[in-house]
């Protein structure tokens, strides 16, 4: 009865008597709270590791730069691309996939 309860407390609902005894009161609100607590910790403990696995990630990272400059190499590739008459990064992605698929 006592395991039925407290598996009854954590999917939300309250045991019955809840209002009328003081003691009930104080071991559902703890439980509540330790469960509460519980569930906080693990879902933390998930992210927090993610986000230490990403920062990881970004240290090793060697080509991260801002979007600034990202805009500008953009931009000059363009223009030098126009101005030297180089083909498309479509059209190059084409031919690739097309020379990938004849060999198969």
């Amino acid at each position: 009865l006592t395991m039925l309860t407290q598996f009854d407390m954590i999917l939300g609902n309250l045991p019955p008597g809840f209002n009328g005894d003081p003691m009930m009161i104080i071991y559902v609100v703890l439980t509540n709270l330790v469960m509460f607590f519980l569930m906080l910790n693990f879902v933390l403990a998930i992210v927090v590791e993610a986000y230490m696995k990403v920062r990881e990630d970004i240290q090793v990272l060697e080509v991260e730069n801002d979007i600034t400059w990202d805009l500008i190499t953009t931009s000059i590739r363009g223009a030098v691309g126009v101005y030297r008459r180089w083909p498309s990064r479509i059209h190059v992605a084409n031919l690739l996939k097309y020379r990938v698929a004849a060999r198969s």
